[in-house]
């Protein structure tokens, strides 16, 4: 049987044999990722009251018991099983962006083992596999538990991205790989454009690439970003840079290995089972 392709991280997608499902309900969609997701068995209780709290025990089962039909007609009755009062997903069956984006992220740990070309190949693996929030752009606003898990793991999966986004910064602009470490300091900046800091190893980078032109530019695009949104100037530290940078003295020292700058990133406590937070090397 073909495989079952789920993807999360951007608006939920579902495909086999590379053609899109149409699951015809929002929490038919709900359902399968939240099946996928969690990867284990779930009692039925559960799982009607997560998607339906506000009606009757009776009327909760029955619609379950509606959307769990639906879902096996459009996914196959081999790939969602049920036992008595569980149901869950084949995992043999089942292909998983997110499952795909913890196990690069793990693997990671090759790195810390002496392997670094490993470590940084798989978190530029993960970074690719992160095309956009967790269920981007989905909701079920008569479910609040439901929407309360999506939030807590759109946020976890978002932190861990941006700790392997400002990893392989470091990694690339210690091994003078200056392109690359400008492509992924952009995406950083992109993703949070109030972090000063990003802003200004963007900044650096560009000197370092002779693009002076461009690291004012980036000056401006953060004190415009901080003036608009928060109503503030840039930070001492980053208009002295621009100082350098207009006057084409900014120095260029060498990241030392193992001396990352670190910040502390939320870890929701609703959240179990994923990887532990990366070290990202920006701060606020």
């Amino acid at each position: 049987m073909s495989t079952l392709r789920i993807r999360l991280l951007g608006a939920p997608q579902f495909k086999v044999d590379g053609n899109l499902l149409n699951l015809h309900r929002r929490k038919n969609d709900a359902l399968l990722a939240y099946l996928a997701v969690t990867g284990q068995p779930q009692h039925r209780a559960h799982l009607a009251s997560l998607f339906w709290p506000d009606t009757t025990t009776s009327r909760a089962f029955a619609n379950l018991r509606t959307h769990l039909s639906a879902l096996r007609q459009t996914i196959g009755t081999d790939r969602l099983c049920t036992a008595e009062d569980i149901v869950w997903l084949a995992p043999e069956q089942i292909r998983l962006d997110v499952a795909d984006f913890r196990q690069s992220l793990a693997a990671t740990q090759a790195e810390a083992q002496g392997d670094a070309d490993g470590g940084q190949t798989a978190l530029a693996k993960a970074v690719t596999l992160y095309t956009g929030a967790f269920m981007d752009g989905f909701s079920l606003a008569d479910c609040a538990a439901f929407e309360e898990w999506q939030f807590f793991l759109r946020e976890e999966f978002h932190q861990l991205f941006m700790g392997a986004l400002s990893r392989l910064v470091y990694h690339a602009r210690a091994a003078g790989k200056l392109d690359d470490a400008t492509k992924y300091a952009r995406r950083l900046v992109t993703q949070d454009p109030l972090d000063e800091e990003v802003h200004r190893t963007l900044m650096q980078l560009y000197t370092q690439r002779g693009q002076w032109a461009a690291a004012r530019r980036q000056y401006e695009s953060c004190r415009h970003m901080l003036k608009t949104e928060l109503g503030v100037a840039p930070a001492a530290e980053t208009t002295a840079l621009f100082a350098k940078v207009t006057a084409r003295t900014v120095d260029h020292p060498q990241p030392a290995a193992g001396k990352q700058a670190v910040v502390t990133t939320h870890r929701p406590a609703a959240v179990d089972n994923l990887p532990a937070s990366l070290e990202p090397i920006t701060g606020r």
